[in-house]
């Protein structure tokens, strides 16, 4: 996998400015962080054991200390066209850190890990975008864990700033409800995505039963009518794909 190869990501702030600038609320808003995404299928006769000995090499030639995280995701729930899939996502903590690390990995790591990769996956998509986390429940130090993406659009006359309003006040019903082991973030995607949306929306939580756990607080409080208010007007999203991850850096 030819990973973290990949060019500084700005065309996800370009949407994000109009939320910084708009109505002073740009104090509230978290640092944007860029993150990137590797979409990929085992190679015929290929499984996630033979994947598991390249990421073993890969974690010891990145070496220790990078400023870098990243997960290997399994599709659990999905269409069919993710069934022989795995996902790969990764973040740094700002802009500089992400240039200093692809430099890093250019010339020190993927001459030796390319190869290795491509023996046993294919990834025909590496899409970068731009994150805003909405929401920092999960326990961060846990090396497992449900994700949950779901690719949305802005209805006509809708802004980013609108999206991130409805999204700070969402989470102050969630503040409310009690829900407080669930992440939630927002991606603006950038070069290498796919065309055709507008921003992700994805929820991290610890595994399947704190997920449930949490719908339930979250339905008893007045979760579906308080989506519809917020959002009925503002997106539509689709059905979204949940992962089973593993922090694998």
């Amino acid at each position: 996998m030819h990973y973290l190869r990949t060019a500084l990501c700005f065309f996800g702030l370009m949407g994000l400015s109009q939320f910084i600038s708009a109505d002073n609320h740009g104090s509230q808003m978290p640092t944007p962080i860029p993150v990137e995404f590797w979409i990929c299928e085992y190679n015929e006769g290929k499984t996630a054991s033979d994947l598991e000995p390249v990421i073993k090499e890969w974690k010891k030639t990145m070496g220790k200390g990078r400023e870098y995280e990243s997960w290997m995701l399994t599709p659990a729930y999905s269409s069919q066209n993710l069934n022989n899939g795995v996902v790969f996502t990764g973040w740094w903590p700002d802009f500089a850190s992400m240039g200093a690390e692809v430099e890093y990995v250019m010339e020190k790591v993927n001459p030796k890990m390319d190869p290795k990769w491509s023996e046993v996956i294919t990834c025909d998509t590496h899409a970068e975008g731009t994150a805003v986390q909405m929401r920092d429940g999960m326990d961060t130090n846990l090396e497992s864990g449900m994700m949950t993406y779901s690719q949305c659009n802005l209805k006509d006359g809708k802004t980013v700033a609108d999206l991130m309003q409805a999204n700070m006040k969402m989470m102050k019903f969630m503040d409310k409800a009690g829900v407080d082991s669930i992440s939630a973030g927002i991606i603006f995607p950038g070069v290498g995505a796919p065309n055709g949306f507008d921003y992700t929306m994805t929820f991290w939580s610890p595994g399947m039963k704190k997920l449930g756990e949490t719908f339930d607080k979250a339905s008893k409080a007045g979760f579906a009518q308080t989506s519809r208010n917020l959002f009925g007007d503002l997106s539509e999203c689709d059905n979204g794909v949940r992962f089973a991850g593993e922090k694998i850096y």
